[in-house]
């Protein structure tokens, strides 16, 4: 999820604008152990836009992810709302574009430790500033258009950043 603050991409102002990239791959993204393979996505971008925010929106979604985009299957046009640090630690998250995607975040605390083994094992996929890694209570996907749907609940697998370009 990319959300533009205040900005612009390639002259069109995106103030206020979100795009949200869904990413399938056959591997585990981040794993610096395997292979980086480039996946499947769906892009969905904010219907506040009008049509040329809209297609910057996407170029700055697929700019941003980094390679890791194979194919574009399908892309949509939803309301995103998106509250991104939201909390004073900033570790708390709250996105859903329509009936696609939701995803909810919290800072993590004492009770989210694994085995004392606290190190960020998987880096953020693309580059930013200031990441720091939050506990995901939900992160649900419900389109078909990447062949299958999932819904994740209580895992250490968000980051929180600041991007700028």
């Amino acid at each position: 999820v990319w959300s533009v603050r205040r900005g612009s991409w390639r002259g069109v102002a995106l103030d206020n604008l979100s795009v949200i990239v869904v990413l399938r791959t056959k591997n585990t993204l981040g794993n610096v152990h395997e292979q980086q393979e480039k996946g499947k996505a769906l892009i969905i971008v904010d219907e506040k836009g009008d049509a040329n925010q809209r297609k910057a929106l996407r170029d700055l979604a697929e700019t941003m992810a980094c390679d890791l985009i194979e194919e574009v299957v399908a892309e949509r046009t939803s309301e995103i709302i998106a509250n991104v640090g939201t909390c004073s630690k900033l570790g708390c998250a709250a996105v859903k574009a329509g009936d696609l995607v939701e995803i909810n975040t919290r800072c993590l605390g004492n009770g989210d430790h694994i085995c004392g083994n606290e190190y960020t094992y998987y880096p953020p996929l693309t580059r930013v500033e200031d990441a720091y890694p939050v506990f995901t209570e939900l992160s649900k996907f419900t389109d078909k258009a990447l062949k299958g749907t999932w819904e994740l609940v209580d895992e250490r697998s968000g980051f929180i950043a600041r991007f700028a370009r």
